[in-house]
């Protein structure tokens, strides 16, 4: 698992230094690539579902006090998550098979990222069908139950 967290890290920073987030923050932003990838279905992230990141990046939050520093990391899982957007198909293929692996040993994982991944598709006008072909792959590729 360290070793899958720390290619996923090597994803969004060029160094370890630069990344504000331990192994716990890391995974959860990880499970928030089926959305994105759903988001991005008809090419365009709108802004609603950008709202849904956005709210996805202020949620994963936990507040230690610091208003400052829990500023900086919503800034920094936001932009991550505008990052992993871009990324390239040999690494979305890597990143879907290490999200079906955690599918395969927490149900409740899957539960997750069927509730992000359809709530970001219905946030503008509904799902589409450029949606809905996103949703069913990811959901192969993760071997969830197709609903």
């Amino acid at each position: 698992m360290e070793q899958d967290v720390s290619w996923f890290k090597s994803l969004l920073y060029a160094s370890d230094e630069e990344c504000l987030f331990d192994t716990d923050e890391l995974v959860s932003m990880a499970l928030t690539y089926p959305p994105i990838l759903v988001a991005c279905a008809d090419g365009i992230m709108d802004n609603e579902e950008r709202v849904v990141l956005a709210t996805m990046a202020r949620a994963l939050g936990e507040s230690d006090g610091d208003e400052l520093t829990e500023e900086l990391k919503y800034l920094e899982r936001y932009a991550s998550f505008v990052k992993l957007a871009t990324i390239n198909d040999a690494d979305k293929s890597r990143l879907l098979e290490l999200l079906g692996a955690y599918c395969s040993k927490d149900p409740e994982v899957s539960t997750l990222i069927l509730n992000s991944i359809y709530n970001i598709a219905e946030a503008s006008n509904g799902i589409s069908s450029e949606e809905q072909n996103v949703i069913d792959e990811i959901k192969l590729k993760l071997n969830i139950a197709i609903n």
